[in-house]
This record gives structure tokens, sequence and C-alpha cells, in this order.
């Protein structure tokens, strides 16, 4: 039962880190797309 619990919590975090790590590079990608908007 707790190796299981483990094994979720461990899921989570790594799904959870995959989409702050995705919504970081759209936010950096968004970012670049305004300046560059600006820019012009």
């Amino acid at each position: 039962m707790f190796f299981i619990f483990l094994i979720l919590e461990v899921l989570v975090f790594k799904i959870v880190g995959m989409f702050y790590g995705a919504k970081g590079k759209f936010d950096k990608l968004l970012s670049v797309v305004n300046y560059g908007i600006k820019g012009q």
C-alpha cells in the first residue's frame, strides 16, 4: 500500500513538473512573439 502511494506521488510530481516545464516554455515563446510584434 505504501509503495503504491509512493509511486503515485512520484508520477504526480513528474506530470506536474512536465506541465510547468511546458508552461514555462510556452510563456517564453509568447513573450518572444510579443517582443517581435512590438519591435515592428
